[in-house]
């Protein structure tokens, strides 16, 4: 009998032991890529409080995309439903307040639902919010203000505030909104650009395909959103000189038009605008920095380090996290929404998102959920993984400083991932 339980438990002792740091280490030294780099790993069983495997898990790593899961954590945390507008209605006229919400007219991912609500009526008169909101967060590079991925930040975003530069099949260029002013320059070394301070687009017609298109940001403003607002809307929309009083909230429960581009496309503008979302309804007028404290204060009690944070998408270079942090927030995301909700907006490897050509077996169901994280010199993913024994794992592998190609990194991800994969 004695017997029998001492094999039972070290039966379980070694199914806990089945990955190792100390062979993850190993695979690290043979991978090129990673000689010279930052590198800390964290893996865990999911659903369990049991020790860390991996390595260099206490370090601080630059988490670039990988903060969109704190901004996703704090939306689902504080949201059933998305708040799109604070509103009331006057006879056939509207008044409303924007929330922050990011998806009207959005080039890809438009809510036409909400457009068709504010076609109803006959009048619209919009209050814009009396807060200044930073346009571009701390630790932001200036030199990317002319690329979609870092579109300014505002209350009201349209169209996902860019400009969008097409040409035709007869050679005619287009941008839109059409009231923003488009210039040739057949000496522009790119297709499109547009000037620091101002709403003036160039594109060299030869550099720019034809039915191709390109998003540039615009600079906003609420006369800029007015036109546009009246460009797009059939009722003549005003501006309201008063603020307006109401607890009329519109509200959207389809969370996955708007998650799955924050998480599968990583779209930038949609996790700033979560961020100033989560901000309003924790009534701190939009004030991002305040609401990121807020977030953190209610997480202190299981965050294992401190968490320098400060912008919804990962853009800004000040943020830095702990491997063991991001697996922490991975577990309470899984205890919040569980795993068919995580399958359904994360990346799934070699099918969605950014990792839909990575991660996956020929023939066999995705068995990776994870969020990439890139900025220049640094790469991360962070998810769920399921073994080939049936076992689901957190983890997070967050490779920093590197001079070796970001695809020579992935590659050797790919063996810490197949590692747990195949030994899981």
């Amino acid at each position: 009998m004695r017997y029998s339980f001492l094999l039972f438990f070290l039966t379980l002792g070694l199914q806990a032991q089945k990955i190792r740091s100390s062979k993850i280490k190993r695979i690290i030294k043979k991978v090129v890529s990673f000689e010279k780099a930052h590198v800390g790993i964290a893996i865990q069983a999911l659903e369990s409080d049991k020790r860390i495997t991996g390595i260099g898990y206490e370090k601080y790593m630059t988490p670039a995309s990988n903060i969109k899961l704190l901004t996703f954590f704090g939306s689902i945390q504080e949201f059933d439903s998305l708040p799109i507008l604070k509103y009331k209605i006057e006879e056939k006229t509207l008044h409303f307040k924007p929330t922050g919400y990011p998806l009207l007219f959005h080039p890809f991912y438009p809510d036409k639902k909400l457009e068709d609500f504010l076609n109803s009526f006959e009048k619209i008169i919009y209050h814009p919010n009396q807060k200044y909101v930073q346009k571009f967060g701390p630790g932001w590079s200036w030199d990317d203000y002319p690329f979609y991925f870092s579109a300014e930040i505002s209350t009201l975003p349209l169209h996902g505030n860019v400009a969008r530069i097409s040409k035709s099949k007869k050679q005619t260029l287009n941008i839109y909104p059409s009231f923003l002013e488009l210039k040739e320059d057949s000496l522009l070394p790119y297709n499109a650009f547009r000037d620091e301070s101002k709403n003036i687009f160039k594109v060299n017609p030869d550099k720019l395909s034809v039915n191709d298109s390109v998003y540039i940001p615009i600079k906003t403003s609420v006369e800029l959103n007015l036109k546009h607002l009246n460009e797009r809307l059939q009722p003549k929309v005003v501006i309201g000189i008063n603020d307006i009083k109401t607890d009329r909230i519109l509200y959207s429960n389809d969370l996955a038009r708007i998650y799955k581009p924050l998480l599968q496309n990583s779209d930038n503008l949609i996790a700033e605008s979560l961020l100033i979302m989560i901000g309003e309804n924790l009534k701190v007028d939009y004030h991002n920095t305040q609401t990121i404290e807020i977030l953190k204060n209610k997480w202190k009690t299981w965050i294992p380090d401190q968490i320098l944070w400060f912008d919804g998408s990962g853009v800004s270079r000040y943020s830095m996290i702990t491997p063991r942090t991001i697996i922490a927030v991975l577990q309470q995301i899984n205890k919040t929404i569980g795993l068919d909700s995580i399958k359904k907006y994360f990346p799934a490897g070699g099918i969605s998102g950014t990792i839909r050509q990575y991660y996956n077996k020929l023939d066999a169901e995705p068995y990776v959920f994870a969020k990439t994280g890139t900025l220049k010199n640094n790469h991360n993913l962070s998810g769920y993984i399921i073994s080939k024994s049936g076992r689901w794992y957190v983890f997070s592998i967050m490779v920093n400083h590197y001079n070796s190609s970001t695809k020579e990194i992935r590659l050797g991800m790919a063996q810490i991932i197949d590692y747990i994969y195949n030994r899981g």
